[in-house]
């Protein structure tokens, strides 16, 4: 597993990775039978390790791939595991290409941890709006109420 950045919320999410001779795809989880995005790798303009100041403190391993419309910024565990995703994927991107086998990241146990991410989801952000919208025309509609009830108590004439 390797944590990837978001493209529009910009969260960190685990995600599973392949690596073949046409794509590089990424997966819900490991179980996913159809990736979330499967990029060509002839789209792949360029992987690499990002300079020192664009490093996010809490993923620090972290190297970028680039295409045409995106740069997708993913996250190792570590410096070797993030050197050799960087490594694999820029032999396939070398011209005449002859490696046969296609490297995969092995399976590995899933610790539980009590990490708490500062990222908001959509979620938040829908449930925020609605919540707002709520008790806005509540208290519209209760004050309008209000005013209009004391307007038929008292007589002007």
């Amino acid at each position: 597993m390797l944590r990837k950045q978001g493209g529009q919320y910009k969260s960190w999410k685990d995600r599973w990775f392949t690596l073949t001779k046409e794509h590089f795809s990424y997966y819900k989880s490991m179980e996913a039978e159809e990736p979330i995005k499967r990029i060509e790798l002839k789209e792949i303009k360029s992987c690499r390790v990002e300079s020192a100041e664009r490093l996010p403190s809490r993923f620090p391993f972290y190297f970028t791939v680039e295409i045409e419309s995106r740069i997708y910024v993913i996250s190792a565990k570590n410096e070797q595991e993030r050197n050799e995703w960087i490594a694999a994927i820029n032999d396939f991107l070398k011209p005449n290409n002859t490696i046969e086998q296609t490297p995969t990241q092995k399976p590995e146990e899933k610790e539980p941890t009590n990490e708490y991410s500062h990222d908001y989801q959509p979620k938040v952000y829908v449930l925020f709006f609605f919540f707002s919208f709520f008790f806005f025309f509540f208290f519209f509609f209760f004050f309008f109420f209000l005013a209009f009830s004391f307007s038929l108590t008292f007589n002007y004439y």
